[in-house]
């Protein structure tokens, strides 16, 4: 059975259009759960390391810790930004 492809990297830039300036930025590595331990060719393809996404979050928290992020951004009411994942 191939394993299945899970998220390990969870990031967002948000960037004010007008002037490109990076505003904010969310960042966590996603511990997987289905295949724990990271193949050759993920580790080489990515960069990401398993020490790396074992000190990371479960996907369910770290959509948490995005929704707190989310409430906590001053300029979502404007139009001249983006984010960026």
């Amino acid at each position: 059975m191939e394993p299945c492809a899970e998220i390990i990297e969870f990031p967002i830039v948000v960037v004010h259009l007008p002037s490109g300036k990076k505003l904010d930025i969310f960042h966590h590595y996603v511990k997987p759960s289905f295949n724990p331990k990271l193949s050759k060719f993920c580790t080489e393809l990515t960069g990401i390391t398993q020490e790396q996404v074992d000190q990371g979050l479960t996907l369910p928290e770290v959509l948490e810790q995005l929704e707190k992020w989310f409430s906590s951004l001053k300029y979502l009411s404007e139009d001249n930004f983006t984010m960026v994942t």
